[in-house]
């Protein structure tokens, strides 16, 4: 149990969209600092200030991803650069191609569904590329794993892989032919018919 702890809701220019989630916290004599997703790159110089100063640290402990959409992701790439960052937390569509490739027909090696990845999830590969020129640790936030005093709840392994077969971003899957160029096109009532209905 955290001694004292401060979560800090940070704007990322839009109402619609976007995360850039600061928390701080003591247990006894030790602060941690987590920064959960950065918005938009344009926010990042008012997220740095931010942190800097009222958190009067270089060090963010845990920098977790939740997801690699812009307006989460996109705003980290500064943040990486700029601070001293113990652990990046994020999953990588990627790291997971050769257990993926049966289920897209249209690509015949690892390799090839590997450059696709990256090409369709620029803003997490942006991420990695700064982590391993920076030597700063990644990991995986799966179902269980701890993030300082956090324990993450969701998803296990096979949800993930199951979301990336989903996902509007990932190449069309195997075994779905016509239907799955049909739920393709039709993606975007599918989003807005959901959206209405909560």
């Amino acid at each position: 149990m955290s001694d004292y702890y401060e979560i800090d809701f940070r704007q990322v220019h839009t109402s619609k969209s976007g995360d850039a989630i600061g928390i701080r916290y003591q247990i006894g004599q030790n602060w941690t600092v987590h920064l959960v997703d950065g918005g938009y790159a344009t926010t990042a110089p008012e997220l740095s200030k931010f942190i800097r100063g009222t958190y009067a640290t270089n060090l963010i402990n845990h920098v977790v991803v939740t997801h690699p959409d812009r307006d989460h992701a996109e705003g980290l790439a500064p943040i990486l650069e700029e601070f001293d960052v113990g652990a990046l937390w994020m999953l990588r569509p990627w790291d997971y191609a050769a257990q993926l490739l049966p289920h897209f027909h249209r690509y015949e090696s690892v390799e090839a569904l590997v450059k696709r990845l990256r090409e369709e999830y620029p803003y997490i590969y942006e991420l990695e590329k700064i982590a391993v020129r920076r030597r700063i640790p990644m990991y995986e936030p799966f179902q269980g794993a701890k993030i300082g005093a956090f324990t993450v709840l969701a998803p296990s392994p096979a949800r993930y892989g199951q979301l990336v077969i989903q996902s509007d971003k990932t190449p069309q899957t195997a075994g779905l032919g016509i239907l799955s160029g049909l739920m393709q096109a039709a993606a975007p009532l599918i989003r807005f018919v959901k959206a209405g209905w909560g």
